[in-house]
């Protein structure tokens, strides 16, 4: 009578030399995530943007294709962001599309965001490191999930820079792409910055409460002119 054999012992060790080679090829794919992720992190960390030390001047405009009118002029504003991690502060300034800088010649609402955003830091007596200046585009705020700029500074006010914003810095910055100079790494700072130091409002001094209407010809233009005698007092309480 011929004995039985038995494959079981030989099926169990089939299913081992089978399971090591997935264990292995997990193993490896969970390096190179883990690899990916920590490069990540670590180049936006270590990006000099990114220096806590430096001063940062975030310059968040109104771009024109939205101010056709004076309605438009009135109900929008601009806001300038100030991340200064020597002080531990982050300075909120708004700036109406009315504003006019006399001395420097100067309309918020038709001036080259850039040239504004240097020459108010001037104007202010301020030396930032890094100057940026961002269209307040709904594209933008619909990738950080608000509605507004107001939104905004309270949303991230509130969280801060979070472990999963590294993974979608670069779309949100494509999303003001070409008309800013921000970067994944300043983006990130600012987040960093409005959910980690004080955050302080300042009111910019006018002339006039409300803006003055000059009328050219048949069409009326709204201005409210700075009070630069009374900036002075603006550039102390930056300094505080």
């Amino acid at each position: 009578m011929k004995a039985k054999h038995s494959y079981v012992g030989k099926k169990q060790k089939k299913e081992r030399n089978l399971g090591k080679p997935i264990v292995i090829s997990i193993l490896i794919l969970l390096a190179v995530v883990g690899m990916f992720v920590g490069s990540k992190v670590f180049i936006v960390r270590n990006s000099e943007e990114f220096s806590l030390d430096k001063i940062s001047f975030y310059y968040f405009y109104v771009e024109k294709s939205n101010l056709q009118d004076n309605d438009a002029l009135l109900s929008k504003n601009n806001k300038i962001i100030i991340v200064n991690g020597r002080n531990r502060t982050v300075e909120l300034i708004d700036i109406p599309n009315t504003t006019y800088i006399y001395s420097k010649n100067l309309e918020v609402g038709t001036s080259n965001p850039r040239d504004f955003s240097i020459l108010f830091a001037e104007l202010i007596g301020l030396k930032p490191d890094f100057v940026y200046f961002l269209p307040q585009r709904e594209e933008f705020f619909k990738k950080t999930g608000v509605n507004s700029m107001d939104d905004f500074i309270v949303n991230y006010g509130r969280r801060g820079l979070k472990f999963t914003d590294y993974f979608v810095l670069g779309s949100q910055v494509s999303s003001m792409r070409p008309e800013s100079n921000i970067t994944e790494s300043s983006l990130a700072k600012l987040y960093y910055g409005l959910g980690t130091y004080s955050l302080r409002g300042h009111d910019i001094p006018m002339l006039t409460k409300a803006p003055l209407k000059i009328t050219v010809g048949n069409r009326v233009y709204l201005r409210s002119y700075i009070d630069e005698d009374r900036l002075e007092d603006l550039v102390k309480e930056l300094e505080k």
